[in-house]
């Protein structure tokens, strides 16, 4: 084997070039290029091969110096063998190698995991732990990928009551690590400190990251963090270039942060986003539902005449769920509207608000709704309303 180059970069893609060897056979192949932590390409002779990593990405060994290409790893495109077992040579020292580099492997046994844990909770409870020991956070946030649950809950827990010295490890490890379960952890763990100055970081996972646990992570992260996350999480919402997906996560997250962010939820209710003015909307319904201030459900109603049916659809629903029967004289009104959906969330909406004076209306409605797909909808209100009276 090609003697090792001592490798500087903190990027796996450093081993861009480096021969490889593998077992059994005696030529070699070179690492061309590295698409993913789960995809290289690879030189083979003549040929330029992909190679599809299964069933665990690269890793390294915690006994040699060597990053591996697990044994049994599947090969696309008609890759010349089965069962590849690679070894890049490198020399740096364990404590040189970023932490991204290092998939779920950890330099101690669980004995001694848990009694780092213990002594680092101890000393976080008697207020004698050391924020400024750079190493011990670095160690205790790379634990968080441990295959214990019950484990990762510990130190992120620890990590939490650290607080803001933990912070810059948690970041790091959320933007960069290879092994999403610390990814994971570290967002829920930037949760429990609710610091405002990782909004920048977790809006970057909310948006880049590729596992939808992280994503999700990240923007409960900003939830809890309230009132500094919601200039950016309207401006996911009203993005043309994020998906539904991502839209809906923000959306969440700001009907979640509720009263902090009455400033901007009353301005943009007069967004000239259709999304934004349906998410304010569910946003202001959970102000309406924890208060019960008055200019809420005058937003909430006024919501019913927007021009986007999406808007109106949301104000509808929101405020069936909130049982507010002022709205019913206003809904009633708009069984009769043009578009079919708005008919829909309607009738739903006069079911749920339970008020009696919709009876009639409903059932003049269904005499008169020509969609099938509306019909149930409408019986359904009628009969609720029907069982009501009954009991009553």
């Amino acid at each position: 084997m090609a003697e090792g180059k001592k490798i500087k970069s903190r990027s796996i893609k450093a081993f861009k070039g480096i021969k490889l060897e593998l077992e059994g056979r005696n030529n070699q192949i070179i690492l061309l290029e590295l698409i993913s932590y789960r995809t290289v390409i690879l030189n083979f002779g003549n040929a330029r091969r992909s190679l599809k990593l299964f069933p665990v990405p690269c890793c390294l060994s915690p006994s040699s110096n060597f990053f591996r290409i697990p044994d049994g790893g599947k090969a696309e495109n008609s890759f010349p063998t089965p069962s590849i077992f690679a070894l890049f040579p490198i020399f740096p020292a364990r404590s040189e190698l970023s932490m991204s580099n290092q998939i779920n492997v950890l330099p101690m046994s669980p004995p001694e995991v848990d009694d780092f844990l213990a002594a680092a909770r101890q000393e976080v409870a008697e207020q004698r732990f050391d924020g400024g020991d750079r190493e011990r956070l670095k160690m205790m946030v790379e634990c968080l990928g441990d295959s214990r649950g019950m484990v990762r809950l510990g130190f992120a827990d620890t990590l939490g009551k650290i607080g803001v010295p933990a912070i810059p490890f948690l970041v790091e490890a959320l933007l960069h690590h290879d092994n999403p379960v610390v990814r994971r952890a570290s967002a829920k763990t930037l949760t429990l400190i609710a610091d405002p100055t990782t909004v920048e970081p977790l809006v970057h996972a909310l948006l880049e990251d590729e596992d939808t646990v992280v994503k999700g992570s990240a923007v409960g992260a900003l939830a809890r963090i309230g009132e500094a996350s919601v200039p950016v999480l309207l401006e996911i919402i009203a993005s043309s270039h994020q998906p539904e997906s991502t839209k809906g996560h923000a959306a969440w997250a700001l009907s979640f942060i509720g009263s902090e962010a009455k400033e901007y939820l009353y301005r943009e209710i007069a967004s000239d986003v259709d999304a934004v003015r349906a998410a304010v909307v569910g946003a202001i319904a959970k102000i309406a539902q924890d208060s019960g201030e008055p200019q809420a459900f005058e937003v909430l109603m006024n919501a019913l005449n927007d021009l986007s049916e999406t808007v109106r659809i949301e104000a509808a629903a929101v405020l069936g769920n909130l049982a507010y029967k002022p709205a019913a004289s206003r809904l009633i009104e708009l069984l009769a509207h043009p578009e079919g959906e708005t008919r829909k969330a309607v009738a739903l909406s006069l079911m749920k608000i339970k008020d009696g004076s919709a009876l009639e209306p409903l059932k003049a409605a269904l005499e008169k709704e020509t969609e099938g797909g509306i019909k149930p909808v409408i019986k359904l209100a009628i009969t609720q309303l029907e069982r009501q009276s009954d009991d009553s």
